[in-house]
């Protein structure tokens, strides 16, 4: 199975899945930016489960769709499992892939209610840039119970996925996804506005989270 292969179908999937070792510590979590709980979701898939395999992976990272189809696996996860001691990486992109198309939250959850913070809950955050990173952090202080206004100086939501990575690469349907079931949360998106000075924001707000990626290339 190659690894840059864009599927995975169920009659593989088992086989795929029985690969992994469900190490005690496993290494695949913790070279992952989102923390996703790989042998967890693996396990759920294994069982047959796969609504709760998509919750699994939904928790950890809201841009799941997204991160099915264009996340670095290899330099990541996969670099790091266990199973390369033995033969080669556990396809762990194609099988969170599958979580993320057959699931049946797809397009419609973003958040549960299990990060609810105490202290928290109330507080006023500000989120300057909405890619990824900025989307991401509004869920998890949504579902903490703070109450989240989005800056994005476009009129688009997405950031570098929406507006650098082509469609032959990232279906828009995907990103359409993760898009959708976070703008179904009470999130309050302000498009088309610029933050020039974010100091000017902690007025209003009780914190200003900075996401404003990489909107410009370097000069060589």
């Amino acid at each position: 199975m190659e690894s840059l292969k864009r599927n995975i179908d169920k009659s593989n999937l088992y086989t795929e899945a029985a690969r992994c070792l469900s190490c005690y510590d496993p290494p695949c979590q913790k070279a992952c930016p989102a923390s996703v709980p790989v042998p967890a979701f693996i396990r759920a898939l294994l069982s047959g489960n796969t609504d709760y395999a998509d919750e699994i992976v939904r928790e950890a990272n809201p841009m799941i769709s997204t991160c099915g189809e264009v996340c670095p696996a290899e330099d990541y996860c996969m670099k790091v499992c266990t199973r390369n001691q033995l033969d080669r990486p556990v396809e762990i992109r194609l099988l969170h892939k599958f979580a993320t198309d057959y699931g049946e939250f797809r397009g419609h959850k973003a958040v549960s209610d299990s990060g609810f913070n105490p202290e928290l809950a109330g507080k006023k955050i500000a989120i300057v840039g909405a890619g990824p990173a900025g989307l991401s952090c509004a869920v998890s202080l949504k579902s903490a119970g703070a109450s989240v206004t989005v800056y994005e100086k476009s009129g688009n939501l997405g950031g570098v996925p929406h507006n650098e990575i082509p469609e032959s690469r990232l279906p828009r349907e995907n990103l359409g996804d993760d898009l959708q079931a976070i703008s179904s949360l009470d999130i309050r998106l302000e498009m088309d506005i610029e933050i020039g000075n974010p100091e000017q924001l902690l007025g209003s707000f009780d914190a200003v989270f900075l996401s404003s990626g990489l909107p410009t290339e370097k000069r060589l």
